[in-house]
């Protein structure tokens, strides 16, 4: 729904005295973004309330926080804000996005400089360019995504981030472990069983529960350099340092 059509439709409700006022109220909180006016309009067409001269801004103020901003990712414009929140990329791209954004926050409007960045904020409907600076499209995106909204992503992005290099570091130390086992089956010596160990060790370091670690027990049946044999050694029992100590003390 358009301004035009608000206006004359607003025009046959009794309690709506001035809705060329109440249209004006609209057109700030919006700033003519079509799907946000829509939904006002016809948040003010539905309403029962009964609107005083003079008291329009209040009004609408509050269906659009009522309505749109509060708890807003259960409200009436959830699907689109979270449209716009998907369309800032992924990963390091999203990370830089947001970051931009950050600065645009920190100081009201920012000079464009056309970067990656700047296009995709724009492209997303979250950022307008007006006269060589960037700013938010509306008092309501900025309203919704707000500084705490954007310390969020970034510690979600951070938290990603730090899980996959956790999991390439398991898959990188899981290899070696492997290999290890592997040469062992071939040659249990004690040069071999002391690989296993330290390779034991770099994956207990990463701090990650290793499912291998306690069938190790079986294949460290061990040998000194005299080939006398160890008490077997369960690696999944032990700390690193254990195991840093047991290595020191064997081999």
């Amino acid at each position: 729904m358009d301004i035009g059509k608000f206006v004359f439709e607003a025009k046959k409700i009794p309690n709506l005295s001035r809705p060329g006022a109440i249209a004006k109220e609209i057109m700030y909180w919006t700033e003519f973004q079509s799907w946000l006016t829509d939904k006002i309009c016809l948040l003010v067409l539905k309403s029962r309330r009964k609107v005083p001269p003079g008291q329009e801004k209040i009004f609408v103020e509050q269906l659009v926080y009522s309505y749109l901003i509060r708890d807003w990712q259960n409200q009436l414009a959830a699907s689109h804000f979270k449209q716009i929140e998907q369309s800032l990329g992924e990963g390091k791209q999203r990370q830089a996005v947001l970051l931009r954004l950050q600065e645009i926050l920190q100081q009201k409007v920012l000079s464009s400089i056309n970067s990656p960045e700047d296009l995709l904020l724009r492209s997303s409907g979250l950022i307008v360019k007006k006269i060589g600076k960037l700013k938010f499209a509306n008092p309501i995106y900025k309203a919704v995504f707000t500084q705490r909204w954007l310390l969020k992503q970034l510690a979600e992005i951070e938290e990603n981030s730090s899980s996959v290099n956790t999991s390439e570091s398991y898959a990188k130390a899981s290899f070696i472990l492997n290999s290890k086992l592997n040469s062992t089956r071939k040659s249990a010596n004690a040069k071999s069983i002391k690989k296993i160990a330290i390779a034991s060790m770099v994956v207990i370091s990463l701090g990650i529960v290793v499912k291998t670690l306690p069938q190790i027990s079986g294949l460290i049946v061990a040998y000194r350099c005299n080939h006398k044999p160890l008490k077997p050694l369960n690696l999944g029992d032990l700390s690193s340092s254990e195991i840093s100590k047991y290595c020191r003390n064997r081999y």
